[in-house]
């Protein structure tokens, strides 16, 4: 451990003490670019979900034929 490390966080990478107007706006677009993932995430799991809800429909038709 270093001499003069006070705590394990210490180091901080922002300065909270006084918000530049370009942090305001990285802050703004991380939240943006956060909800655009979020959203894409949700989209992606409901063309999954319609997927393999057409796969067991194809998958049965097809043990149908095969009986």
């Amino acid at each position: 451990m270093f001499a003069n490390a006070k705590s394990k966080n210490s180091f901080r990478p922002f300065s909270y003490s006084g918000l530049s107007r370009d942090f305001v706006i990285h802050d703004l677009s991380m939240s943006k670019a956060l909800l655009r993932n979020r959203v894409s995430a949700q989209q992606a799991r409901e063309r999954k979900k319609a997927y393999l809800i057409d796969l067991e429909a194809k998958v049965k038709d097809l043990d149908k034929k095969n009986s």
